[in-house]
């Protein structure tokens, strides 16, 4: 189980840079994975996505790592972005400004279990602005510090 831990994400700075066409934004995301299995799972570098309508805008690079069994294992990934449509900016503007804005996390992992290779396709998570300046998550069940 992953679970999207940051405390606070500002959505308005970037729907603010994009406005502008800047995608020189800091940011980055707080996951925390839960490993339920009594033995260590061995996990691929992943690329993850950030989108907007189906539009992707940013990605994000998870480190290879093994997550150890019944433990969590905390990351701290920084996104990289690129500009959205013109259209799709404009929208975005619209949904923050109406507190209805919602990005989606997307990546797919491959990871060994005692050996045995799997894969998760489509790990897919929402973050949805519930606040003018910061979005809470609420999607913390599995984590294990906020900073």
């Amino acid at each position: 189980e992953v679970s999207q831990c940051s405390k606070s994400l500002d959505l308005g700075g970037i729907v603010e840079n994009f406005i502008v066409g800047e995608t020189n934004i800091a940011m980055n995301i707080h996951l925390s994975m839960y490993n339920p299995n009594n033995v260590d799972m061995t996990f691929k570098e992943t690329l993850g996505a950030i989108e907007y309508k189906q539009e992707q805008f940013g990605t994000f690079l998870l480190p290879d790592f093994t997550a150890k069994g019944r433990q969590l294992t905390d990351f701290l990934v920084d996104v990289e972005f690129a500009l959205l449509g013109d259209g799709n900016i404009l929208q975005m503007a619209r949904d923050y400004s109406e507190n209805d804005l919602a990005l989606t996390l997307r990546m797919d992992t491959d990871f060994k279990i005692g050996g045995f290779k799997m894969s998760e396709t489509e790990w897919v998570k929402t973050i949805e602005s519930n606040s003018k300046t910061k979005t809470e998550s609420s999607d913390s069940g599995f984590c294990k510090c906020h900073s």
